[in-house]
């Protein structure tokens, strides 16, 4: 599942959307947790998870060990 060679981390992400329905406007926030390598890979899979939606916060948690 893993590439050799690269640490990979647990990323804390918050995104949202927001739109504008009449004169009203509404906003979704979720959570979520990715694996990946680096931020790049995080943006990457955000866009192909959820296109659309704005991150408002990235954090970089545990590393994981692929030798587990």
């Amino acid at each position: 599942m893993f590439n050799r060679g690269t640490e990979m981390y647990e990323w804390h992400v918050r995104f949202s959307k927001t739109e504008k329905i009449g004169s009203q406007l509404s906003c979704e926030v979720n959570e979520a947790t990715v694996l990946a390598a680096d931020e790049e890979e995080v943006r990457q899979i955000m866009a192909e998870e959820r296109p659309g939606w704005d991150i408002n916060e990235i954090k970089r948690g545990e590393s994981i060990d692929d030798d587990a």
